[in-house]
């Protein structure tokens, strides 16, 4: 095979991988359910990973997937979800990411993730949203813990 039809060959797999992995987006049902109650929209595949690529290049994450929350001006436990409300005002559009490598990266305003907390967490064990300014970041742990981050 030569180079040429080696490169097309390959783009074509990457093409048929991103395919099978949006469709299995459709089937998931806790993420369907989701979408629905927050009113986001799914990022396409490349639009997600770029948005990924961004948020990994500006918030500190430690070797075992958690966020770096030494390196923020603010953090602050979280006991309660409302009171996220009271420490963020503005509702601004956020990124929700999960642990999960092949599910994709939802846009949505943080009253409505917030309103659907129970419906964005069970998509997957771990759970991050990230404002679109990339400033500030709301961890959601597994063991229950969440964690709110301002970088400045």
């Amino acid at each position: 095979m030569n180079e040429e039809m080696k490169k097309k060959y390959d783009e074509l797999k990457k093409k048929n991988r991103i395919t099978s992995i949006q469709k299995s987006w459709e089937n998931n049902v806790l993420l369907q359910e989701c979408i629905e109650s927050t009113g986001g929209k799914v990022l396409n595949y490349d639009d997600g990973n770029k948005i990924l690529e961004e948020i990994q290049s500006k918030i500190p994450f430690r070797l075992n997937g958690r966020v770096d929350f030494s390196r923020f001006k603010y953090k602050n436990n979280i006991n309660t979800i409302s009171s996220i409300n009271e420490l963020i005002k503005s509702s601004t559009e956020f990124y929700v990411m999960w642990d999960e490598e092949n599910l994709p990266c939802l846009k949505s305003e943080l009253k409505d993730i917030i309103n659907s907390i129970d419906d964005v967490t069970a998509v997957s064990f771990d759970t991050w949203a990230v404002s679109s300014d990339y400033n500030i970041i709301i961890e959601f742990y597994h063991e229950g813990e969440i964690t709110l981050g301002i970088l400045s």
